[in-house]
């Protein structure tokens, strides 16, 4: 059996372990022989400390690169414990300590709240900026607004319609269904943006990670965010028990998102999508002038 593909975010993981032993275990070689080609290899042996030294530090200054790129790898994993996602906005300092996820979760909650006005601005900020239409703008400062009112599970069954509508309208071409896929005459509903979230992964990095935590966010937009719930209990107890909401689960009135922690959460990840379409739009209107194929 093939072995499963892993996700990016392990691929990441993978990758800064392999800098790490390149940068520490590079060591200088040896070599005993009575060959007439003795003195080159010594010289050659001799420089690989020289070698070393130079690619380490090389090597020590990308790993830094990528450490920024990927976000703190362990210490944004100690926010998994507590259903918060990673953001722009996450507290970082708090993330030093060593506490139960339990009252780092609170204390999270604390920070969202305490710096509410400044971490709103940096929203609003943001959403102007993204390549969308004014209606995808105006229904985001509308959840913003419902956060701030405490409407909590309103910002939820807003956000993911409007993810859908723009996704219709700036990827799938107006069309709502996917494209058939051999031996289907019709593709399935948009509803679970399939064909876009496999998309995501033919962008360059770039765009993908230019988002900060981008690589963890699209994690969750592909495991969770869109995944089929269903009449199954255990899927069911598991949407229930993730503060990060579920659209089925949502929509079709399955589980209740009605906590701080719930519309906080459907904020970053919507805009994280919209992140996506706005720098998806570039690409996809290269490929209409070049003739390319459509999305759907």
């Amino acid at each position: 059996m093939a072995d499963k593909p892993r996700s990016p975010i392990q691929i990441g993981q993978a990758y800064e372990q392999m800098l790490q032993r390149l940068t520490e275990g590079f060591l200088p070689l040896k070599f005993n022989t009575d060959f007439g080609i003795g003195a080159t290899l010594k010289r050659i042996s001799d420089s690989v400390p020289v070698i070393h030294r130079e690619f380490a530090e090389t090597m020590i200054g990308f790993q830094t690169t990528f450490r920024n790129v990927f976000g703190d790898i362990a210490k944004i994993k100690r926010l998994e414990p507590t259903g918060w996602l990673p953001h722009s906005s996450s507290p970082l300092h708090l993330l030093d300590d060593e506490i139960e996820a339990e009252e780092l979760r609170a204390q999270v909650e604390t920070h969202y709240r305490a710096n509410w006005s400044e971490i709103k601005a940096g929203f609003i900020e943001r959403i102007a900026a993204y390549d969308l239409d004014d209606e995808a703008k105006e229904t985001f400062l509308e959840a913003l607004d419902a956060h701030e009112a405490s409407h909590y599970r309103s910002v939820v069954r807003l956000l993911f319609p409007e993810i859908e509508r723009i996704a219709c309208k700036e990827f799938y071409q107006g069309k709502l269904y996917e494209k058939p896929k051999e031996g289907e005459s019709q593709g399935k509903q948009i509803t679970s943006l399939t064909g876009f979230r496999e998309t995501v992964l033919d962008l360059p990095a770039g765009d993908v990670i230019g988002f900060e935590y981008g690589m963890q966010l699209y994690e969750k937009l592909n495991d969770h965010l869109y995944s089929a719930v269903g009449s199954s209990k255990s899927r069911i107890r598991r949407c229930e028990q993730d503060p990060v909401p579920n659209r089925n689960a949502s929509l079709h009135g399955i589980v209740s998102y009605k906590s701080f922690q719930n519309s906080m959460n459907m904020l970053i990840m919507a805009e994280y999508t919209y992140h996506l379409f706005s720098v998806m739009k570039e690409y996809l209107l290269e490929e209409s002038d070049e003739g390319g194929p459509e999305t759907s």
